[in-house]
């Protein structure tokens, strides 16, 4: 995956599989890419630049989560994060557990204080299975 210099991205981080109660999902995205607007309940999406970009795939890279071309299973029961570029999407799984948390954490720390808010939702919503 070559990411230099991109200015087209957006890396969400989500539980794709079923769940019984809603679900908080983080979009990071470049101010090109297209949100809803407005926002959708229980999204939190966020405007982040290229630095924060890089600093979120070194998140990936310095815990050893490769990205696999596609989609992850629907049904998978895990926090999964997907990167997309205009003609392309990646996705990892981050699992459920401690080391998830622990991850998460790295993410939010990885923007900009401004920007923090969609990651530190989700951190909010899981850190008491993990105390």
């Amino acid at each position: 995956m070559t990411t230099a210099g991109a200015t087209d991205y957006c890396v969400t981080l989500f539980w794709p599989g079923p769940q019984d109660k809603p679900f908080y999902r983080a979009v990071l995205a470049s101010p090109s890419w297209i949100l809803p607007e407005p926002e959708p309940p229980f999204v939190g999406q966020a405007r982040i630049s290229p630095r924060e970009f890089e600093n979120l795939l070194a998140v990936l890279d310095a815990n050893r989560l490769e990205l696999e071309p596609g989609e992850p299973d629907p049904a998978a029961t895990e926090y999964c994060v997907r990167v997309e570029m205009p003609t392309q999407a990646w996705h990892a799984g981050l699992g459920f557990e401690a080391r998830t948390l622990a991850i998460l954490r790295q993410f939010e720390a990885a923007l900009d204080a401004a920007n923090r808010g969609p990651v530190a939702d989700i951190v909010a919503r899981i850190q008491r299975f993990f105390p």
